[in-house]
C-alpha cells in the first residue's frame, strides 16, 4: 500500500516539499511495519489453542484418530505461514521506504504487498481459533451445539399422534459425522490453496526486493 501524497504548501520550496513527502512516507511505512509486527505476534499466540483443536480433531473427528494426526496439522502449518508472512511484510515496508518514490519499481512492489496482505487475511480467517471452535461446536465436539440426533418426537393433537415434521426432516439429513467430514475436507483444500498463494506472493516480493536493490544501488 503506497503512502498518501504530501500536501504541497503554496510557495513552499522544492526541498521543503521533498522533506515533507519523506516525513509522510516514513510515518506511513513505519506504521504499516508495526501493524504487521503486532499481527505476527497475535497470530503466533494462537498456536496453543490450535494445538488443542488439532488434538480434539485427531481424537474424535471422522477418520482422525491416532496415525491420522497429520490430516489436521495443516491448521498449525497455515498459522505458522501466516506468522511468517506477517513478519515478512513487516520488513518489506522497511525496504519499500528505501525505494525511489513515484517509481515503477515501488508501484509494483506496493501492489504485491497489497496482494500478500489480502491473501494472508483470507487464510487467517479460515484458521482462526474462534472460527474453528464454531465448527466444532456445530458438530457437538467442543461444548454446546450438536444435540441429540435421531430422537423420536411426536405431536399430539387430540387423541391422534403424528410424527414431528422436524424429526422427519432430520431423519433424511446426512449424519453429523458426514457433514463434518465434508466441511473439514473443504477447509483443507481452501487452506492449501491460500497457503500456496501466500508463498507465491512472498517469493514475488523477495524477487522485487532484489530487483529494487539492483536498480537503486542500496
Amino acid at each position: 500500500m503506497p503512502p498518501p501524497a504530501a500536501a504541497r504548501a503554496a510557495g513552499g520550496s522544492s526541498e521543503s516539499i521533498r522533506e515533507e513527502e519523506s516525513f509522510i512516507r516514513l510515518g506511513h511505512y513505519a506504521g504499516r511495519s508495526m501493524l504487521s509486527k503486532d499481527s505476527a505476534k497475535k497470530t503466533a499466540a494462537e498456536i496453543p489453542a490450535l494445538e488443542q483443536i488439532v488434538g480434539i480433531l485427531t481424537a474424535k473427528a471422522p477418520e482422525g484418530g491416532g496415525s491420522h494426526q497429520a490430516n489436521f496439522d495443516f491448521l498449525l502449518e497455515a498459522n505458522r505461514l501466516c506468522t511468517q508472512a506477517r513478519t515478512f511484510l513487516q520488513w518489506s515496508y522497511v525496504q519499500a521506504f528505501s525505494m525511489p518514490p513515484h517509481s515503477g519499481v515501488l508501484a509494483l512492489f506496493s501492489d504485491q504487498q497489497s496482494y500478500l496482505e489480502g491473501t494472508v487475511e483470507r487464510l487467517q480467517e479460515k484458521v482462526q481459533v474462534e472460527a474453528l471452535r464454531s465448527l466444532l461446536k456445530e458438530s457437538g465436539m467442543f461444548g454446546g451445539g450438536g444435540g441429540a440426533v435421531g430422537v423420536k418426537k411426536t405431536c399430539t393433537i387430540g387423541a391422534a399422534t403424528t410424527p414431528d415434521p422436524k424429526t422427519a426432516a432430520s431423519a433424511s439429513a446426512p449424519p453429523p459425522e458426514q457433514l463434518l467430514r465434508v466441511k473439514l475436507e473443504r477447509l483443507r483444500m481452501d487452506v492449501i490453496t491460500q497457503c500456496s498463494a501466500v508463498s507465491s506472493f512472498m517469493k514475488q516480493i523477495a524477487e522485487s526486493v532484489r530487483e529494487g536493490t539492483t536498480l537503486t544501488g542500496r
